[in-house]
């Protein structure tokens, strides 16, 4: 239903941050609990998908064509902003270290870069907060009801 996307999005960005913490600042983890968390965040991550269910439905029928794209490319940078970000931060916590001519990161170097991810986390469930969702007319009702979608 249209009502529970937003919850559903807000409940995938705390669930997600949860489990990357763990796998950040936790060391001696087992190897089959690191392996459920990443499947969560996996799962949890999928929630994405329904930006583009929120950009169809705020926007009019000319529209919903170019929101899908403006949505998929949204992504699509986020996803290349976010390594180069990473690498970065690597190299701004680095400490000079080389090991035979190649830089040498340390653990806290990696847990320093990859608080992206939770970071981006809270970022999306603060920006949840300024995401209105558009109420089903009775006529969309209607159909869906109609379709067997309701």
């Amino acid at each position: 239903h249209v009502n529970k996307r937003k919850f559903l999005l807000f409940l995938a960005a705390i669930l997600s941050c949860a489990c990357i913490l763990p796998i950040i600042y936790l060391t001696d983890l087992p190897i089959f609990l690191l392996f459920v968390l990443l499947f969560f965040i996996g799962f949890f991550s999928s929630a994405q998908l329904l930006s583009y269910s929120f950009a169809i439905e705020i926007n009019p029928i000319e529209a919903k064509g170019t929101s899908i794209a403006i949505t998929n490319f949204i992504v699509s940078v986020g996803t290349c902003v976010m390594q180069p970000l990473i690498g970065f931060f690597l190299d701004l916590h680095w400490d000079g270290t080389l090991r035979e001519g190649i830089p040498f990161y340390s653990l806290a170097d990696y847990r320093f870069a990859f608080m992206c991810f939770p970071l981006m986390c809270f970022l999306a469930f603060i920006l949840l907060f300024f995401l209105k969702e558009r109420q089903k007319s009775k006529m969309a009702l209607f159909w869906s009801r109609i379709v067997g979608m309701d």
